[in-house]
């Protein structure tokens, strides 16, 4: 009976349909451990390039405290400028006056 199973064709082929079905389950657990290295090498990617951003983003952090201190720097220039030509216009005026004055002296000196 085992011998008329075994000439049976859908018994008769099962060996080889096992063997088959074992190649294909060997390439794909291959390919399934091929993929996990590469989803493992990308998340060490993505860590390293996640390290890579905040240490920028630290940076730049630094640059926009630099850039205020700088701009506050130059507000302050720009205030002493300003006080300095309102200052400069003062005296030139004054200095007006007096050469005024000074001529008017030298005139009355002059005419006396």
């Amino acid at each position: 009976m085992i011998s008329q199973a075994i000439e049976d064709k859908s018994i008769k082929g099962l060996p080889i349909q096992v063997s088959q079905s074992q190649t294909v389950i060997e390439t794909k657990n291959k390919q399934v451990t091929d993929l996990q290295k590469q989803v493992t090498e990308l998340q060490f990617q993505v860590r390293q390039f996640q390290t890579q951003i905040e240490i920028k983003d630290e940076k730049i952090k630094d640059l926009q405290t630099l850039v205020r201190q700088y701009q506050t720097v130059v507000e302050t220039n720009n205030k002493q400028v300003t006080d300095l030509q309102t200052q400069v216009g003062q005296n030139q005026t004054e200095l007006k006056t007096k050469n005024e004055q000074l001529t008017d002296l030298q005139t009355q000196i002059k005419t006396k």
